[in-house]
């Protein structure tokens, strides 16, 4: 499991995480 460390506004992270969705990647905020 990945863990993520991000801001919840920042649309850089939000592309990493929609990144990680679709690719089945497991993470932890």
């Amino acid at each position: 499991m990945l863990k993520v460390y991000c801001y919840k506004k920042c649309s850089t992270c939000k592309k990493a995480i929609k990144w990680l969705d679709n690719h089945s990647i497991d993470y932890k905020y």
